[in-house]
């Protein structure tokens, strides 16, 4: 019976010593999970930080640049047709027509800085009615006056101008183009059509005359008046891209 004791302790020894052994495995198993984890996870470090902010900078949209710029100086135009028997000059429509005769005007036409119907004369010479309504703007004296002219040939042949003083008038056998400054000269004065212009002239006024091979214009002329302070108001080919301006056509009655 003795010999049964001793074995029986021997046996609870040996399961004491088992469980204890697993238990100390688990405990180092989740010691090993538990420094895993903070191995795999990331350093949060000033250095880190940095390199974020340098990258959202780096993916930051392009902003374009301004393509359009804001209104500046005088921004309204008008053409208007001086109608002396009334004694006031009338905005032109869209549409203008009249007779086109070899060696006579066409029309003359006028522009102001407004949009009104009319423009009473009032008793006043032209640069006493224009100079109060151009200088109203801010920034005007900073402003010029240039125009566009377009026809076709009826040979199919489409003529383009860009008019920012005489030197730029072609096609004189077709149309006859006359330039006036009405604005820089004596009350009253007699004056004729500018051969030059220099850094005060504004081109106020445009005159059309059919020229001696007329019957070749296509019935039509696009004259467009517009307002330009720089450079910046033309493409590489000279064409206005301002936005200050106004389009008339001019059409033949007698084709």
């Amino acid at each position: 019976m003795h010999k049964n004791v001793k074995k029986i302790a021997a046996m609870a020894l040996i399961a004491v010593m088992a469980l204890m052994t697993v238990a100390c495995g688990k405990k180092k198993e989740k010691a090993s999970t538990n420094k895993s984890s903070a191995v795999d996870a990331p350093a949060i470090t000033e250095a880190a930080t940095i390199d974020e902010a340098v990258v959202e900078e780096e993916e930051a949209p392009v902003i374009p640049e301004k393509t359009v710029r804001d209104p500046y100086g005088v921004t309204l135009i008008n053409l208007y047709k001086n109608y002396s028997d009334e004694a006031m000059r009338k905005i032109v429509p869209d549409d203008y027509s009249s007779e086109w005769v070899k060696g006579q005007d066409i029309s003359s036409f006028e522009v102001f800085a407004t949009d009104v119907e009319t423009i009473p004369r009032d008793g006043k010479w032209f640069q006493e009615l224009f100079n109060p309504i151009w200088e109203s703007y801010e920034n005007y004296a900073d402003c010029k006056i240039g125009y566009t002219v377009d026809y076709d040939l009826t040979d199919g042949t489409h003529v383009h101008m860009t008019l920012l003083g005489p030197d730029d008038i072609t096609n004189k056998d077709y149309i006859e183009i006359y330039l006036y400054d009405d604005v820089h000269i004596g009350l009253g004065a007699w004056y004729s059509h500018l051969e030059s212009v220099d850094d005060t002239t504004l081109i106020t006024s445009i005159k059309f005359t059919a020229g001696q091979q007329v019957e070749m214009v296509a019935g039509q002329i696009t004259l467009q008046a517009f307002v330009y302070y720089d450079d910046v108001d033309f493409d590489e080919n000279g064409d206005y891209t301002g936005t200050v301006s106004d389009t008339i056509t001019v059409t033949n009655t007698a084709q």
